[in-house]
């Protein structure tokens, strides 16, 4: 389609949190059209000087995975998300390549895009408010101090969930793969669980998803990051991937554009929704055809971003 760039953000409001309309997909990395490895700035919304780019998952042929391999001199790639104005949810999966790669810093943030690539090195001046850091092989969390949670093996797919009281400035972890075989949530030295923002975001909603490449992140070998979602409604501890579409394909011809998705578990119908702008607001999709799990559109704007809600009712 010469002169269309169609990019796709695969939305769910699913039963994450136990309510259909609970959950988003904020920016999960599944099939790009362009050829693979992919610069991750620039894609779906993503600013970044670090490096990261999209590359075919080694465990799924069939998905893109995010490798964040590289620093920016401490700098952060950010992206918008939907936001966390007082108890919400993030959930994300990670798997490390090897034990001494890795030095990430990651977590919600009260910063805006712009306001994230101008301020100074450090995560609390990002207001990164409940932030993770994953060094070598450990698993950290910020409360007051840097503190252990977790030993994580090479290899292994791990899922983790951050449920979030913006209004207090604190937070909680939990983590399943590897050695931890269910759901378990996790403690530091001073047995403690609920841990403080690493910086203080008072009544500021957090609205932007912060993953810093540290100054000791290698160019490569580092950890693979997948699947992120945002509950913006409450604490979520179901597992949103086991209930999430994923895009079965994307087809290009003359100028009609079709998506295919695969079914969502208990979902009456769907809603696809656009925008040419990922800071704006996405609206519903009234001159496509919908369906079943098939959307198609003869003459898409040349630069556009499209996202499927999976609905109660059809």
């Amino acid at each position: 389609m010469r002169g269309i760039t169609a990019e796709c953000v695969m939305v769910q409001r699913a039963p994450f949190g136990g309510a259909l309309a609970a959950c988003l997909l904020c920016h999960a990395l599944a099939m790009h059209a362009t050829a693979l490895p992919l610069p991750l700035d620039g894609v779906n919304g993503w600013s970044d000087p670090n490096g990261f780019k999209l590359v075919v998952d080694p465990q799924d042929a069939n998905n893109t995975i995010l490798d964040a391999s590289g620093n920016g001199g401490n700098a952060a790639a950010h992206t918008g998300i939907e936001p966390l104005s007082a108890a919400g949810t993030l959930f994300f999966e990670l798997c490390l390549r090897d034990t001494s790669s890795a030095d990430l810093s990651m977590g919600p943030s009260a910063s805006s895009g712009s306001e994230i690539d101008t301020t100074s090195a450090a995560d609390s001046a990002m207001l990164i408010g409940p932030c993770l850091r994953i060094v070598d092989a450990r698993l950290q969390v910020h409360d007051g101090d840097w503190y252990d949670l977790a030993t994580l093996e090479v290899g292994s797919t791990y899922k983790f969930w951050q449920t979030i009281d913006n209004a207090a400035d604190t937070w909680q972890a939990y983590i399943q793969g590897g050695a931890y075989t269910s759901q378990t949530q996790l403690s530091h030295s001073d047995s403690d669980t609920n841990f403080a923002f690493r910086g203080s975001t008072g009544s500021q909603a957090l609205v932007s998803l912060v993953i810093r490449g540290n100054n000791s992140n290698a160019a490569s070998g580092g950890a693979l990051l997948d699947n992120f979602f945002v509950d913006p409604d409450g604490y979520a501890l179901d597992d949103p991937t086991s209930i999430r579409p994923r895009i079965a394909g994307m087809a290009i011809q003359s100028q009609s554009l079709r998506l295919d998705w695969t079914p969502v578990p208990g979902a009456g119908g769907y809603r696809v929704e656009s925008t040419t702008n990922l800071l704006e607001p996405f609206a519903e999709e009234t001159s496509g055809t919908l369906s079943n799990e098939t959307w198609t559109v003869a003459a898409p704007p040349p630069r556009v971003f499209y996202r499927v809600v999976a609905t109660n009712t059809p």
